[in-house]
């Protein structure tokens, strides 16, 4: 699980920017709180998606799971989350 170290005033935009991001696998939140946000998506081809985010520890860090019943898809959006959390460490 890729984990984002981030100040807390970050992760609040970013959980509700990352549906967004990911919308090309016509990914729903199906549940949110303050701390997490989970989700769920499939693709055009019918492979099925799920992410869990969420604020990790003392609020600085921010955990994304993902889960699909394609070993690519998720090996591939996991790569994709690394290369986002090496742009935002960048970043800061």
């Amino acid at each position: 699980m890729p984990s984002l170290s981030l100040s807390p005033s970050v992760l609040s935009p970013i959980l509700l920017m990352f549906p967004l991001s990911i919308g090309y696998y016509n990914v729903r939140v199906i549940e949110q709180d303050a701390a997490k946000c989970s989700m769920y998506g499939q693709t055009a081809q019918g492979q099925h998606v799920a992410f869990l985010a969420k604020v990790d520890g003392d609020e600085s860090k921010l955990a994304v799971a993902v889960k699909s019943n394609s070993a690519d898809l998720a090996a591939s959006l996991a790569a994709e989350l690394d290369k986002v959390k090496d742009l935002l460490a960048a970043a800061q």
